[in-house]
């Protein structure tokens, strides 16, 4: 048997990375290899109505797009690619979502109501996209777009919520009882009419409508009955405990977050052989 000659690529042939320093055009594997890039339309990057942590958002959705049939990353893993707070984060994704280029589907883990799982993210072609570039400085094509061609996506936001009111009300009603209820007596500052408001107001503040507004709230009522039954919140009456105006905050958004767990009690180590007496 005759043996065979192995053949190694060229090592001219190889793409390397480009010296620290060098300049390299994106894009070109032969430049940069193992660079990555996120899309965005040059529409959006010329939108003056949108801000530039929303721009670097849709980027980075973009790129999870190029790549995944279904986009669900988590907040904080956006919020880790944007470099940013989950904070701000959510509130890039909302802008996105209000002006009509982002469709958010919210989803309760299966079997678990209340308790919600990764978003699915779905990119959306709006007429802005059609947009023609300005040429140059002294050109006559506006440099800002005709909003109007962007959907009146506030307008159909308040129809569809006074479609859903009548069901809203009802799960407001019962969460803001509920919520009222179990609140430590001497940190319960507002009445169950304001916990009411506060609780619609978390929800206009995050587009949260229908079907999804009563599995939030629901969300929300088993959050604040872990931090009641918390050590932090039953210590002393309740004396420590956020008050429910406070706890309710559309703004602060503690309601989004999770009790911290409890304090682990030291362990008793006993020495084998020796009496209490002894040991003292």
């Amino acid at each position: 048997m005759s043996a065979v000659a192995m053949k190694f690529p060229d090592a001219s042939s190889v793409p390397r990375k480009p010296a620290y320093g060098a300049t390299f055009r994106p894009g070109k594997a032969d430049q940069c290899p193992g660079l990555t890039f996120g899309a965005m339309p040059s529409a959006i990057r010329r939108l003056p109505t949108l801000s530039m942590g929303a721009k670097v958002m849709y980027s980075a959705v973009a790129e999870w797009a190029a790549t995944q049939t279904e986009v669900r990353p988590s907040v904080s893993r956006l919020a880790l690619d944007c470099g940013v707070s989950a904070k701000q984060a959510r509130r890039y994704l909302t802008e996105l979502e209000s002006i009509g280029f982002l469709k958010v589907t919210r989803r309760s883990v299966a079997g678990k109501p209340g308790l919600n799982d990764s978003n699915v993210y779905e990119l959306l072609y709006q007429p802005a996209f059609d947009i023609p570039k300005q040429r140059s400085v002294g050109a006559k094509v506006s440099v800002l777009p005709d909003l109007g061609v962007l959907p009146n996506l506030s307008k159909r936001y308040s129809q569809e919520r006074e479609a859903s009111n009548t069901i809203e009300k009802d799960h407001l009603r019962e969460a803001a009882i509920r919520i009222h209820q179990n609140h430590p007596s001497a940190r319960r500052d507002i009445g169950t009419g304001e916990t009411g408001k506060r609780l619609a107001a978390i929800l206009k503040r995050k587009r949260i409508l229908g079907a999804d507004a009563e599995s939030y709230l629901q969300g929300l009522v088993d959050r604040h009955a872990r931090f009641c039954s918390s050590e932090q919140w039953q210590k002393e009456g309740g004396q420590y405990a956020k008050s429910l105006a406070n706890w309710l905050a559309p703004t602060m958004e503690r309601y989004d977050q999770d009790p911290p767990p409890p304090f682990a009690q030291p362990r008793q180590v006993e020495t084998p052989g020796l009496a209490a007496e002894e040991i003292l």
